[in-house]
């Protein structure tokens, strides 16, 4: 049986600056490289939650910044001082959370979208567990109702999953495509099948897939350090399309393929920051030629389909690494790339819930979600973009193509692998003016949806403050499909 490697009951908050250089380690980075003073500031615990929330967030920012750094001395750059404090990071775990960001003078995201009994609410069951249902689409919501033969307000879904078994709700969902997940104990899942091998694999595998030459871009403005670099995407909520966007606060080109598709306006608005969408059906031979005609100009490419829809599609990674040699192919999924659930799908809250952070964040008798509620969308997007930049810094030392692999729940077991707090201590210490956020400034700018108020950039770079802009005449974000299908 593997073993559960999470320190739980801490009365102090461990030394950041390890745990930091860890995680560098495992992608082969080194502070030193950067030139300059990588800096933390504030002690967990900020918010109401026995995990590290701000330390967990603050190195989800950092690590893509000190790749960025490195890969910007490699083309010439200056040395620079980054920063954060974590009492301002906790904010970027969800942009609605102690913040209100808006487009024309309303809020960004509709108060109808909280009222979805299937997106954030966990259930009893019938064998007294607690099991999360998922509908964030109208044709998974569709799909539940029919399941449960429920009504869409959250006191008849609760009647109806009150009459499962928890283990038969999430195998009869799990059966039909569904995404759905029964709150679990840490113990219970490294005792998973799933769990086992994730145990057993790194929070970010950078898989060497092919042989080519190494690559350095010129810089095409030499303040804008990831300038010349081209992104294409794959991608749909949330943290697939925030790989995009951390890469484009830089100065990335991010050109998005977008699917046809149901998606919400105001993920649009805040996900797809700095990016061009063009359409991208795959369903039709004509947008499958366009695809590989743009990623053939590209340095990366990052999707996000469950299992391995895109395959099927004909964009595997050893295809697109054929068509384009030295491509860094960068893949997001619910659960990981072997195992029982290979091609199960997931979102944020269901990835907390079967790896056992919920009931570690409450207890196996009543799991909670984090105070922020969600927790993993935008943190996975900047942890695998630190990835992204990882193999970046990879292909122009080594060359070669590589394949960055995340998943979900991966990221969810480690952030209790960093370490659980006692319940009491928490308590005690949010007493303490130290241990307070630090509420966001918030950034104004212009796009083709109106005028946006939103969260600043969350790391402070000394020499090259993080912004978004319009490339080409394009507008910093706007609608799907309104790019022509075009490098700039």
């Amino acid at each position: 049986m593997t073993s559960v490697p999470i320190p739980r009951d801490l009365t102090t908050a461990p030394d950041i600056s390890a745990d930091f250089t860890k995680l560098l380690g495992e992608l082969q980075l080194d502070i030193a490289d950067t030139g300059g003073e990588v800096t933390f500031t504030g002690q967990d615990p900020i918010l109401t939650s026995n995990h590290r929330l701000g330390a967990i967030m603050a190195m989800g920012m950092m690590a893509p910044a000190v790749a960025t750094q490195i890969l910007y001395r490699l083309r010439g750059g200056p040395e620079q001082d980054l920063s954060v404090d974590l009492r301002r990071a906790v904010a970027h775990i969800n942009p609605t959370y102690n913040f209100s960001p808006t487009v024309g003078g309303y809020a960004m995201l509709p108060a109808a979208a909280t009222a979805n009994p299937f997106g954030f609410s966990i259930y009893p069951t019938k064998d007294d567990r607690w099991y999360l249902p998922t509908a964030v689409y109208p044709k998974a919501l569709l799909q539940w109702l029919g399941l449960l033969k429920s009504g869409f307000d959250a006191k008849s879904v609760g009647q109806a999953i009150g009459q499962w078994n928890a283990q038969d709700l999430e195998d009869a969902a799990g059966a039909q495509g569904m995404i759905g997940a029964m709150c679990r104990t840490p113990e219970e899942w490294y005792a998973h099948p799933q769990g086992q091998y994730l145990a057993q694999t790194p929070m970010i595998e950078i898989v060497k897939i092919g042989d080519s030459d190494p690559e350095l871009p010129a810089l095409t403005h030499p303040k804008r350090p990831l300038s010349g670099i081209k992104a294409a995407a794959m991608t749909h909520v949330i943290a697939g399309p925030v790989v995009g966007r951390v890469l484009a606060e830089q100065g990335a080109q991010v050109l998005d393929l977008s699917n046809p598709a149901v998606e919400y306006e105001a993920l649009v608005e805040d996900c797809h920051l700095g990016a061009r969408s063009t359409w991208s059906d795959l369903n039709q031979q004509k947008y499958k030629d366009q695809a590989f005609r743009l990623i053939k100009d590209a340095d990366v490419f990052v999707e996000n389909y469950r299992g391995r829809k895109i395959a099927n599609f004909g964009f595997s990674p050893e295809a697109v690494a054929e068509a384009r040699p030295g491509i860094i192919y960068t893949s997001i999924r619910g659960f990981g790339w072997e195992g029982p659930w290979i091609d199960r799908g997931g979102f944020d809250m269901d990835a907390n819930c079967v790896t056992g952070y919920t009931t570690l964040e409450g207890s196996p008798e009543k799991p909670l979600l984090p105070p922020t509620v969600i927790l993993n969308d935008y943190l996975a997007g900047y942890l695998t973009s630190a990835g992204v930049l990882a193999a970046l810094i990879l292909r122009a030392k080594h060359g070669g193509s590589y394949h960055v692999r995340t998943s979900l729940s991966r990221f969810s077991m480690w952030y209790s692998e960093l370490g659980v707090f006692n319940p009491d201590y928490v308590t005690e210490s949010l007493k303490k003016p130290e241990h307070q956020p630090i509420l966001p400034d918030g950034l104004e700018l212009s796009s083709a949806f109106g005028r946006h108020v939103r969260l600043e950039p969350g790391i402070t770079y000394s020499k090259t403050p993080g912004h978004w802009e319009g490339l080409g005449g394009y507008p910093v974000v706007g609608p799907q499909g309104s790019s022509d299908p075009v490098w700039v």
